[in-house]
């Protein structure tokens, strides 16, 4: 099973347990060298999809929502991020 659980928060809704992957090429920098591993350490980057299908009202246009990233141990990292005026399918909210 997953030992870290991501869920979705906004105005509206509140979802737990979003499901989430990393791609085969997600690892963007490891610090292990040769002997990569799946977990993320300190200087270590990777990309998460988090697909929100499982939203009961999908995001709109200006809308703060944030992911809450809750790890088996240890604190939860919040991401809050507004949408912009208009939405594409695909967009990097930095």
């Amino acid at each position: 099973s997953r030992k870290v659980v991501i869920g979705y928060r906004d105005a509206e809704q509140v979802k737990n347990g979003l499901e989430w992957t990393i791609e085969a090429d997600g690892w963007l920098v490891h610090n292990d060298g040769a002997a990569a591993d799946t977990l993320l350490e300190d200087g270590e980057l990777v990309e998460v999809t988090i697909p929100l299908t499982a939203l009961t009202t999908p995001l709109a246009e200006n809308t703060e929502f944030t992911l809450e990233v809750k790890p088996q141990t240890g604190a939860v990292m919040n991401l809050t991020r507004t949408t912009p005026p208009a939405l594409e399918k695909v967009m990097d909210l930095n």
